[in-house]
């Protein structure tokens, strides 16, 4: 994807592995997945991309616990925010 500035945009690593999410709690995940905060309360968006706040607790969570399944990749992201 391509930003409003012309940059490639890069995504985080969603696997629990630790280059990934693997050290996030499921509130963590919550928090970065409905407000755009990501642990250390740094921004987990940039335009245009939006914070599913419309999503409930409980739905964010069958995510996070889907993605507990998933085999961990180890490939690290430098996201230059």
């Amino acid at each position: 994807m391509i930003g409003l500035e012309g940059k490639k945009l890069k995504s985080l690593n969603i696997t629990m592995d630790e280059t990934g999410i693997g050290g996030w709690s499921e509130d963590d995940f919550v928090k970065a997945v409905k407000y755009g905060i990501i642990p250390g309360n740094k921004p987990a968006l940039r335009p245009p991309m939006q914070p599913y706040s419309a999503l409930t607790d409980s739905e964010v969570k069958a995510i996070y616990a889907y993605l507990k399944t998933v085999p961990k990749i180890k490939n690290k992201v430098d996201r230059n925010l």
